[in-house]
Formats: structure tokens, sequence, C-alpha cells
């Protein structure tokens, strides 16, 4: 059997496209990457086609850069589960 997934296409800016796209690019996620490539037709007739990169963000979130450094939990101490955005240091 083989599965298939959806996602939806939110329009960006350039820029925050770029950015995003370069930033995962630099943490190894080149498989977030997909072309896309529609036939565009009328009446019938294969009139030419459409082709854009899309970037599949599945798992993975975004949040403001607020300047404060986002602290990940270690598995072996005590806090959020591993992965998850934990507390902010003290003093931060």
């Amino acid at each position: 059997m083989r599965t298939t997934h959806t996602y939806a296409v939110l329009e960006i800016s350039p820029e925050a496209y770029r950015e995003i796209r370069e930033r995962l690019e630099a943490a190894g996620y080149q498989h977030a990457f997909h072309r896309h490539v529609h036939e565009v037709t009328r009446g019938g007739a294969l009139e030419g086609e459409v082709s854009y990169e899309a970037i599949d963000m599945h798992g993975i979130a975004l949040r403001a850069d607020d300047g404060r450094p986002v602290v990940l939990s270690v598995p072996d101490q005590p806090g959020p589960a591993a992965g998850s955005e934990g507390q902010q240091p003290e003093g931060a």
C-alpha cells in the first residue's frame, strides 16, 4: 500500500522564503524541498506548465526571533521533554 500526504501552500515573501530555505538547508533538511510541476490546460489542450518549489515543514515550527536563546532540554536532565522548547535561563 502506498501512502501519501498533502499540505496547504502558504505564500510568503521571497525574502522570508530564502531565509527559511537557507536555514533548513544549512541544518541538513534538503529532503524538505519539493519541486512541483503542474500542466496548464484550456479546453483540453496543453498550454504549458507552471513549476515552483515548496518547503514541506512537517514537524517544524516557527517562532519570532526575539533575541533570547531557545533552551532545549537534554533527556537525562529534569525539565520539558527532549526536543521541546524549555524555560528561558534565569537573567535572560
